[in-house]
């Protein structure tokens, strides 16, 4: 129903039989009820006993002969139940022994009609086309309803999301990071107000840059708070330049290990980059492959992990360690950059995008709108909603020329 039913009996339907002949109508009204038999049905011989009923009651299907006799034409009545707003959404299907003609059922349809039928009537025919147009009316009264609880929900908890967006944003890094040994900015384009992706670019005090993405399963408050947690606990280990291993070790138990009930499944991936050394190193725990480039445009894909696991207590990430000759350039993605929307290996299919290494370095100097737009192309290029999340960090990495080692 149009409108939600305030009758003693809100769960029972009610179909409206519009026929001029009462054997037709008799048999109209035996096929619905044995269809289904706890429905109500209501008859009308003529046009202003349609319209009577219509004013006073709420129908599900309504069964319309074309030839009301004296009392008008059917098509009078249909248009007026379009024209109502209670009925817009109201199946209604023509009954006829009119001779159909392509032009006649063209001029049906366009008032409103929502399916046809010719007599003699095809019993199982019309049984099987009211039966569907019960089956679309329900899922559209159950479709209003959700929507209708969603919307009564949306005022109380707007803030609530507002404020934990509000904070979110707080814990990422202001981008463009410049250093004397890396540039990088990035973009998080969450589904909700609220995500569980996040990511940092970050020094330690001995001149050890970093960048790290993480995505937890699942969107809003809780989502977003456990991905705070995790970020936190990454840059304090970050800063004391633990190895990585015990970095995902104590994540997983001080931070995951601390909930009572099931965590949500994290995935996490870390790039540490040694200017001393000249060496970057990537750990992977459920990320898609971090994309490596050189000077040169070489690439490669940084530890694979497909499908993504995430992070599993007792099982430590996957890693890798490269040399960066003189400049890399580094890009770490969500996996809805992985592929097609997750699908593939790493960035393999956002790369076309980038061209070249020098529009790599180039990019993670960029403002993080140009990222952004990037990334939204790259979803829209595969169907996405616009607003589907995704976050890609870009970062260049270069190597001190007076280190051992370094291009000069």
């Amino acid at each position: 129903m149009n409108q939600l039913d305030t009758t003693s009996e809100p769960a029972r339907e009610r179909a409206l039989i519009v026929d001029d002949l009462r054997v037709n109508r008799a048999m109209l009204r035996a096929l619905i009820q044995h269809e289904s038999a706890g429905i109500i049905v209501d008859e009308a011989a003529n046009a202003p006993g349609a319209l009577r009923l219509l004013a006073q009651k709420d129908y599900d299907v309504v069964l319309l002969d074309l030839n009301l006799g004296d009392s008008g034409d059917g098509l009078h009545v249909l248009r007026a139940i379009r024209c109502s707003p209670r009925f817009t959404t109201t199946p209604v299907i023509l009954v006829s022994s009119r001779e159909p003609d392509d032009s006649f059922i063209a001029s049906a349809l366009r008032d409103g009609a929502d399916d046809y039928v010719s007599r003699p009537v095809d019993a199982r025919l019309l049984a099987a086309r009211v039966a569907n147009a019960r089956r679309i009316r329900q899922r559209y009264v159950s479709l209003r309803n959700d929507t209708i609880s969603a919307l009564s929900r949306v005022g109380e908890s707007e803030e609530q999301l507002q404020a934990a967006a509000n904070a979110q944003k707080a814990l990422l890094p202001k981008v463009p990071v410049a250093t004397p040994t890396m540039t990088a900015t990035a973009a998080m384009l969450p589904l909700d107000a609220v995500s569980g992706d996040a990511y940092d670019v970050s020094t330690s005090p001995s001149g050890i840059v970093s960048m790290v993405i993480l995505d937890v399963t699942g969107h809003g408050n809780g989502a977003g708070f456990v991905a705070a947690s995790v970020l936190a606990a990454v840059r304090q280990g970050l800063q004391l330049e633990v190895p990585l291993s015990y970095l995902f070790t104590s994540i997983e138990s001080q931070v995951l290990g601390g909930y009572n009930e099931q965590p949500m499944p994290v995935a996490l991936a870390v790039a540490r980059f040694d200017p001393r050394s000249g060496q970057l190193e990537f750990a992977n725990a459920g990320m898609p492959s971090g994309m490596f480039i050189d000077s040169h445009g070489e690439r490669r894909a940084m530890v694979s992990t497909a499908p993504p696991v995430g992070m599993i207590p007792g099982r430590l990430p996957r890693r890798d360690v490269v040399s960066v000759p003189d400049t890399a350039v580094l890009m770490m993605a969500s996996d809805g950059l992985s592929g097609p929307l997750g699908t593939g290996d790493g960035l393999d299919d956002l790369w076309p995008r980038i061209q070249s290494f020098a529009c790599a370095e180039a990019l993670s100097r960029s403002d993080s709108s140009l990222v952004e737009a990037l990334v939204r192309e790259h979803l829209w290029s595969y169907g996405a909603r616009p607003n589907d999340d995704a976050t890609l960090v870009v970062g260049a990495f270069t190597r001190p020329k007076n280190q051992p080692g370094a291009r000069r």
